[in-house]
């Protein structure tokens, strides 16, 4: 287990941001430049998939895997101009999801009171 002098953290104070995986589902910016100020590497593959809301409008999410002291930790990471420029300084490769095929839904007999034919 690493222990950091408290000077370190204090050089950090104004984006200093402790996140974890089963208090947040994504980290902003300033949690991964925390993680990466605490020790943390970043493995050369970095995951995105986006999420579509109503219109055009999407946020992109980036999936990072992280290794410190031989241990691993994921961390899903909100797009920002700030992480976006990591990737590119650190040239990090990376590769959409793969989108999983939708679920194929089987609409069952509808019963006769319904009124109308019955499916299959």
């Amino acid at each position: 287990m690493h222990t950091f002098p408290v000077i370190q953290v204090e050089d950090i104070l104004d984006v200093y941001r402790h996140w974890h995986a089963r208090s947040q589902k994504y980290a902003g910016g300033d949690s991964l430049a925390t993680a990466l100020h605490l020790g943390w590497e970043l493995k050369p593959v970095v995951f995105t998939e986006l999420h579509w809301f109503s219109g055009a409008r999407h946020n992109t999410i980036f999936h990072f895997e992280l290794t410190r002291d031989g241990e691993n930790q994921s961390m899903s990471v909100i797009s920002t101009p700030y992480v976006e420029k990591l990737i590119a300084e650190r040239d990090l490769q990376i590769v959409p999801l793969s989108r999983q095929k939708p679920a194929r839904v089987r609409l069952g007999r509808r019963p006769a009171s319904y009124g109308g034919e019955a499916r299959v």
